[in-house]
């Protein structure tokens, strides 16, 4: 533990100096902090009012207190997909760069107009900041927000925009939209744009000293400008006849369109952050390509974003098109755009293509980028076959545990590549009994069908068999590893609690009480129940019941407060379990709810001078003296700081209210003949709280905030800088609050 919170504290004056930049997006309410979120620049000054239809994916960031969207407004922000909203990351924290709660926000989107009758509509499910943004020089100012439910896209109104697949280059014309400030502290009810031009990374890096160039882009205009509320909205430029996102509004000059560039998040060197919280490209394929017949295998690639891609492959020794000009479709139940196309075994990419394993490339037409998986190209043929289950041992009793295999079957050709099989069926016998399972889907190579033991016997060994004709009609077989069919039965059950008391009140201390149980077969193992009830009993009524079922092992929690059925007494908690083969057992703990309160209290305890800092830590030892009156005489000057200290023993009753939650300190103490010219200060090592200046005289009343957990004893002390300090203490007072049993 470090004695000795914060020394330099007490003596340091720092100087704040305020910077000429800082990023927009702040609302009114926050152009006071001095902060990076206070001010910036966006398309406001200099610039003309934006229809929706120009700028369909343009977002408004708005607090849910507020009573409509645009008192809660104050930052931007862009749509990239049906689900996500992308943005500037001092736009998605508070005043400490903590990350914004989703239950705190609403988004605006669809209407150029932000109301002051209407809130914004959008609620938020997740806020997520890069986790390397650094506030002090804005560095990776990126953030995404996630709506709770998919938007509805409309032509014109609610679009996503597209991330930009080139760079925009120096010279060049690009967009920003916004909300934000005109004429000075005006936030406009419309949506307003500006045009600025690229500018070289070495005007801002000039004008600003800590500009990234490689993750910031540098664009202004001599009389337009993005400014305050303007900030995470959408820097866009031209590419091919569309608009797309190539930077976020970041941070820029105060005052707005003062002729000088701002700065922007350059949104293409974040792709790979994107992707890791959004989801990847992904393609995958459920088939192979069988050159001996006709044959059809499905290709799915899904994205977090819109694209559209072409299908390649290199199966027929060079890189050929397979299907292009595939557009993803949004698909709700997955939160992904996706498209499924078929593969025939006819396209053109295929000929000439020999038994083997390829790769299958899906490239988006507009950025580039690529990403791919295998696909196998089989004549049908297999040279070898494989036989998998889901586990070794099974147990074919009427309870449901375990009486069904899962059987695999796959097929390989020559070089190791999927073969598709026609048909196939996996079989197992037992005495007298046989089940049969039929393989379907299986242009894949692998297949997989249950078979259902219900009813057979037990057996140590026996093996599962499967039949097949391959993609070429030839036929074939495969068998499983040994298995065991095994007979067992439940032999105990169990039930216990994580507190054997609960205390009702409303001061929310312990009362919930959770119940876990537990059943154990014969073979070791945990087992499920055929049929079991956990039930809350006081005497003969029953206070509340769970159905348990297919469950060996597992807990329940019971809310204990007071009121409804729960009244002060001991509860009995019954278990009722039926295992595999009918046997019963009934086990039982129980609960006792305390007619106790938790109530609040305060001990107070008074040291003299000498009791409560009586230990001189210096390099002087007439640091820390006492007069005749036992008043603490603390002096410095230029010889070494000091502590005057004393350990002293926290009471017991205090002690005893760490089980029932924090323990507080205050400390009051008399201070005089504070001459000195440097504060002295006050601090207990054990206190949550840094330590409290002492620069006058008088009676002095410190919070010292919340104990350690646990402390029986606490080291208070008097610091004294070296720099001459001059003071006398009188007494100590301490009052402890803490929590005890009524």
């Amino acid at each position: 533990m470090n004695k000795f919170k914060n020394k330099f504290s007490v003596i340091s004056i720092c100087a704040l100096i305020f910077s000429l930049v800082m990023p927009s997006g702040a609302n009114a309410a926050e152009t006071n902090d001095v902060s990076i979120q206070s001010e910036v620049g966006a398309a406001v000054y200099g610039g003309t009012t934006a229809s929706i239809s120009e700028a369909p994916w343009q977002a408004a960031i708005t607090m849910k207190s507020a009573p409509n969207a645009k008192a809660g407004f104050f930052c931007g922000g862009s749509l990239i997909s049906n689900q996500w909203i992308i943005t500037a990351a001092h736009c998605a924290v508070d005043e400490y760069d903590i990350p914004y709660s989703p239950s705190e926000l609403l988004i605006h989107l669809g209407n150029r107009t932000l109301s002051s009758s209407v809130k914004a509509k959008y609620s938020v499910s997740s806020v997520r900041v890069h986790e390397s943004y650094d506030s002090s020089n804005v560095l990776n100012d990126i953030a995404l927000i996630k709506l709770t439910n998919p938007v509805t896209i409309a032509t014109g109104t609610i679009e996503p925009i597209g991330l930009s697949a080139l760079e925009a280059s120096v010279g060049e014309s690009v967009r920003v939209t916004g909300w934000g400030e005109v004429n000075g502290s005006i936030y406009p009810s419309g949506l307003q744009q500006g045009s600025l031009t690229i500018e070289d990374e070495s005007v801002c890096s000039y004008l600003y000293g800590g500009f990234y160039g490689y993750s910031q882009i540098c664009a202004g205009a001599d009389s337009t400008d993005a400014c305050s509320g303007d900030s995470g909205g959408p820097l866009t430029h031209n590419e091919s006849g569309k608009h797309t996102l190539v930077g976020i509004v970041s941070y820029g000059p105060i005052p707005c369109a003062d002729g000088n560039p701002g700065a922007y998040t350059r949104v293409g060197y974040f792709t790979d952050w994107l992707q890791s919280q959004m989801g990847d490209f992904a393609v995958t394929n459920s088939g192979v390509i069988n050159t001996s017949t006709a044959s059809t295998a499905k290709v799915t690639i899904t994205s977090p974003t819109p694209r559209t891609v072409e299908l390649l492959t290199n199966a027929g020794g060079t890189t050929l098109s397979i299907q292009s000009n595939i557009v993803l479709s949004w698909v709700p139940s997955s939160s992904r755009y996706e498209k499924t196309v078929s593969v025939q075994s006819t396209n053109p990419a295929f000929i000439g293509a020999v038994p083997g394993t390829y790769q299958l490339f899906a490239t988006d037409v507009r950025t580039a980028e690529t990403t791919e998986t295998a696909i196998s190209v089989s004549d049908g043929v297999h040279v070898t076959s494989q036989l998998t289950l889901d586990s070794s041992e099974y147990y074919p009793a009427v309870d449901g545990y375990k009486d069904v295999i899962e059987a695999t079957l796959s097929l390989f050709g020559a070089t190791g590549e999927a073969v598709p099989f026609l048909s196939g069926e996996a079989t197992i016998t037992v005495g007298s009994k046989t089940a049969t399972c039929g393989y379907s889907n299986v242009s894949s190579g692998v297949a997989t069908c249950k078979l259902n033991l219900k009813g057979f016997s037990t057996s140590d060994e026996t093996i599962v068999t499967a039949t097949f004709l391959d993609g070429a009609g030839n036929p074939g077989s495969a068998t499983s590893p040994i298995i065991a069919l095994l007979s067992t039965e439940i032999v105990a059950a169990s039930v216990s609690r994580d507190v054997g008391t609960v205390y009702p009140s409303d001061d929310g201390y312990r009362d919930t009480v959770r119940l876990s149980y537990d059943m154990t077969s014969s073979t070791g193992r945990s087992m499920p129940l055929t049929e079991g009830s956990l039930t809350v009993k006081f005497g003969g009524k029953t206070v509340q019941t769970w159905k348990i079922t297919k469950s060996a092992s597992s807990s329940k929690t019971w809310n204990g407060k007071k009121g409804g059925k729960v009244v002060p007494g001991t509860y009995t908690v019954i278990l009722v379990a039926k295992g595999s083969q009918g046997r019963k057992f009934t086990e039982a703990t129980s609960i006792v709810v305390s007619d106790k309160e938790i109530k609040t209290k305060t001990l107070t305890k008074n040291y003299s001078g000498r009791t409560a800092f009586g230990t001189n830590i210096s390099d002087d030892d007439t640091a820390c003296t006492y007069n005749s009156s036992n008043h603490l005489i603390g002096y410095t000057l230029y010889f070494g700081d000091a502590y005057c200290t004393s350990e002293l023993s926290v009471p017991a009753a205090v002690v005893k209210g760490y089980d029932f939650g924090s323990v507080s300190v205050k400390a009051s103490m008399s201070v005089y003949s504070n001459d000195g010219t440097h504060c002295g200060a006050f601090g207990i090592a054990e206190s949550a709280y840094e330590d409290k200046l002492i620069c006058d005289n008088g009676t002095k009343t410190f919070s010292m905030g919340g104990l350690e957990r646990g402390s029986t004893s606490i080291l208070t002390y008097i610091y004294l800088p070296d720099a001459f300090c001059m003071l006398s203490v009188k007494n100590l007072t301490l009052t402890y609050t803490y929590k005890t049993l009524g």
